[in-house]
């Protein structure tokens, strides 16, 4: 016959089931003020923020930008004509946003210029390393080549 005590294995399997929901609750509870200390650390600096052209969207100031800049390039250029898109960088994203934005045109990134023929450089920065100048606009400028 068994005494009428508590069962000494039935009380420690009760207190590890306590000690791990606590751990797991302490656990979730700082994971959740650490998410949320990050989204408020992220919002602070939201005005200070500069995406790269990995991160543009449609209608975010960029592509804004770069579709003003490319439709006042687009009324000097003759539809079908090869235009690179001068940027020192090579940034891939930025030439590819240039390319959806001009359609009817064959858009090459600045270093193959020379190889596909371009007539036309579009700057967004900075001033090409030859080439005269049709059009200026705080930052856009349009160079015909050839």
């Amino acid at each position: 016959m068994e005494p009428q005590g508590k069962d000494p294995a039935g009380l420690l399997g009760g207190r590890l089931r306590q000690a791990a929901a606590i751990v797991l609750l302490l656990w979730a509870g700082a994971a959740f003020a650490w998410e949320g200390w990050a989204a408020l650390t992220d919002w602070r600096r939201r005005g200070r923020f500069a995406a790269t052209s990995f991160y543009w969207r449609f209608e975010v100031a960029e592509t804004m930008a770069l579709e003003r800049c490319l439709g006042r390039a687009a009324q000097l250029m003759p539809v079908g004509c090869a235009v690179a898109v001068y940027d020192p960088t090579q940034d891939f994203f930025r030439w590819r946003w240039a390319a959806y934005l001009l359609p009817a045109y064959d858009v090459v990134i600045s270093r193959d210029a020379e190889r596909a023929g371009a007539s036309f450089y579009v700057s967004l920065d900075q001033q090409p390393p030859r080439g005269q100048l049709l059009m200026t606009r705080p930052g856009c400028q349009v160079y015909r080549l050839r």
